[in-house]
């Protein structure tokens, strides 16, 4: 009895391993996992949680990515910050974005094996933050698998003179209209895409 009971248990256990490591996509970007070194150089640096670090993994097929900044605007993502993209070919590599309040300007950097370097934004007409106002900002804690085509929000940041600010998922990105029920006077995103089409 005992032998088939710790049969059963293992068989489970085998099974839950392999779920498991199938539901793992292929093709993700997570939060780096950074060493000690690559830590105590960004504390050097004075990295903070506004300048978040990822690690992607998409495959050969990649040609191109881009990164978006939007704000929401009646209910509609309005670009104001990328839809250019650029050449991208490595199947990984590491995206770095610096920003306070995403409306005043962002700072992006990528790293991979052909590829090294940065580009950044500048409002003309700084945003800047009312002294009533609240700023919450969520950002990809988890792996979130990549779809080619798919924007995958990166930040969704809220300003608004409201004492309660509600949480969101970053999914949420696909369905503005929900921002739109608590009325905050502001909310931006912070978006990456990778595809399969090259440049035109």
């Amino acid at each position: 009895m005992k032998k088939s009971t710790l049969l059963t248990l293992f068989l489970l256990a085998a099974l839950l391993l392999c779920a498991c490591q199938s539901s793992s996509p292929d093709m993700y970007i997570e939060p780096a996992q950074l060493t000690q070194v690559e830590e105590d150089i960004a504390t050097l640096l004075g990295a903070t949680t506004a300048m978040p670090i990822y690690d992607f993994k998409v495959d050969s097929t990649v040609q191109s990515m881009t990164i978006n900044a939007y704000e929401l605007i009646d209910g509609q993502w309005h670009l104001f910050y990328g839809g250019g993209g650029r050449a991208f070919t490595d199947a990984k590599g590491r995206l770095a974005l610096e920003y306070d309040t995403i409306r005043d300007g962002i700072r992006e950097a990528i790293q991979s094996e052909k590829v090294s370097g940065s580009s950044s934004f500048e409002s003309s007409e700084p945003f800047g933050l009312p002294t009533a106002f609240h700023r919450a900002t969520s950002t990809l804690d988890q792996r979130q698998e990549i779809v080619y085509g798919l924007e995958t929000p990166l930040a969704i940041q809220i300003l608004t003179s409201k004492n309660e600010v509600r949480s969101f998922d970053l999914s949420y990105f696909h369905h503005p209209e929900e921002y739109e029920k608590y009325g905050y006077e502001h909310v931006f995103a912070i978006t990456v895409t990778f595809r399969q089409e090259p440049l035109s």
